[in-house]
């Protein structure tokens, strides 16, 4: 994500020198600050503003002299007035526009008015063999200005918004339209990719086990002793401060301090994560077709949940839809797409489903996309009103898309009057 702010002053009043203008820098691509200087010789004695109508935007005061939108005391020449614009969801792919502006009077009852025109690009992005792809609901493209990564096995956020990449050779991240590799001495065949609540950044490799970024740290160092190694998922559960890492042979979690085996008899084979944070349970898919699931707030012991796939199929993702319901793609030719009902079976999720499923997203209106490998188009979306699985136009072919999530970018440019 990134955001590309400006801002325009327009004066209400006829033939009068603009005396209230605005700053607009960028702090993270979820976050840029606002701030508004009083020049001229008067007071500024109010603001408002209609932010609040877009819902998808919040306004927060950042300095004691702002509260909400309006002033604590009058804004006297030559002071300025900080407010963090913030980007609180828009998880549809498209593109979204809308105006918002910011009004000001001084003690004289002179009106200055500040326009925005803003957009909202919302993209499911698609890591695969090749590149990153991204999708505006319209049309692809390929993410950063020739320079994106292949050989991608995974993607992951961190908390400012900023996307990471896991490939055979490194880490990258993507500032603005550039992938830069992060830190030195980076694990290679990077099957998992997570940050923890404190910034913390973990990679899961197939040939180096565990290592960990620290956050502000420029080398990675593996992740405690005795670590799993061979690791083919990765996932950190804030609610608990816990990592857990899938392998070929068991799972394992970290507590901050050292690894231990996870409840229960050692799960094979685990390959892909998730959580119901409603019931703060964690779910896995393993390469025995079986999926299970550990109760965090008991944490007794791996619970069969049921085979989506047949026995030895590999359930390559799983993922919640707004529901709360549980869905698995499955690596074989056949229902590789399921749904985990309330009473615990698992049914074929729309009609024309396709093979061979690596990746699951679903996007804010509950759509769930599906990535693939194979001859042929990989990337398909669930359209709602037929139930019918189709392949998204001009997605990645004839690769592996081994990773979809969804990501938006913020615009907001000036407007002329």
């Amino acid at each position: 994500m990134s955001f590309i702010l400006t801002a325009a002053l327009n004066t209400l009043l006829p033939n009068s020198n603009p005396m209230f203008t605005a700053d607009i820098q960028r702090d993270t691509p979820l976050e840029s600050r606002i701030i508004l200087t009083n020049n001229g010789s008067l007071p500024i004695t109010s603001l408002d503003h209609n932010f609040a109508d877009l819902g998808m935007l919040k306004l927060i005061p950042a300095q004691t002299t702002c509260t909400s939108i309006s002033l604590m005391n009058p804004l006297a020449s030559g002071q300025s007035c900080t407010y963090v614009l913030h980007l609180l969801s828009n998880n549809i792919p498209g593109v979204y526009h809308n105006t918002a502006s910011i009004n000001a009077t001084s003690n004289s009852g002179d009106a200055y008015h500040l326009q925005f025109a803003i957009d909202v690009n919302t993209y499911l992005y698609a890591g695969t063999a090749n590149s990153v792809q991204k999708w505006n609901g319209t049309t692809w493209s390929t993410v950063g200005n020739g320079t994106s990564p292949g050989a991608v096995k995974t993607l992951a956020w961190d908390d400012q918004g900023h996307l990471y990449a896991g490939t055979n050779y490194d880490v990258q991240s993507l500032n603005g339209d550039t992938w830069n590799k992060v830190g030195s001495n980076p694990p290679v065949s990077v099957n998992g990719l997570t940050f923890d609540d404190q910034g913390n950044l973990f990679a899961g490799s197939a040939t180096r086990g565990a290592q960990e970024l620290a956050k502000g740290a420029n080398i990675w160092q593996p992740l405690g002793i005795k670590g799993p190694t061979a690791i083919t998922s990765l996932f950190f559960v804030n609610g608990n401060h816990t990592l857990y890492a899938g392998t070929n042979d068991y799972t394992k979690q970290w507590n901050g301090k050292a690894w231990s085996s996870t409840p229960g008899e050692p799960l094979l084979g685990s390959v892909a994560f998730a959580l119901d944070s409603k019931n703060n349970t964690l779910y896995t898919g393993t390469d025995s077709g079986t999926v299970y699931q550990l109760n965090l707030n008991s944490n007794t012991t791996w619970k069969n949940t049921g085979n989506p796939g047949e026995e030895f199929d590999l359930v390559d993702a799983l993922a919640f839809d707004n529901n709360d319901q549980l869905f698995a793609g499955i690596d074989n030719t056949d229902n590789s797409i399921k749904a985990h009902t309330a009473n615990a079976d698992w049914t074929n999720y729309g009609s024309d489903i396709p093979s061979f499923i690596t990746a699951l997203a679903f996007d804010g209106n509950n759509t769930l996309y599906a990535g693939n490998y194979g001859s042929g188009t990989n990337v398909y979306e669930l359209k709602t009103a037929s139930g019918l699985w189709e392949a998204i136009p001009g997605a990645p072919k004839n690769t592996f898309v081994n990773a979809l999530t969804i990501g938006s970018d913020l615009s907001i440019q000036a407007v002329t009057q």
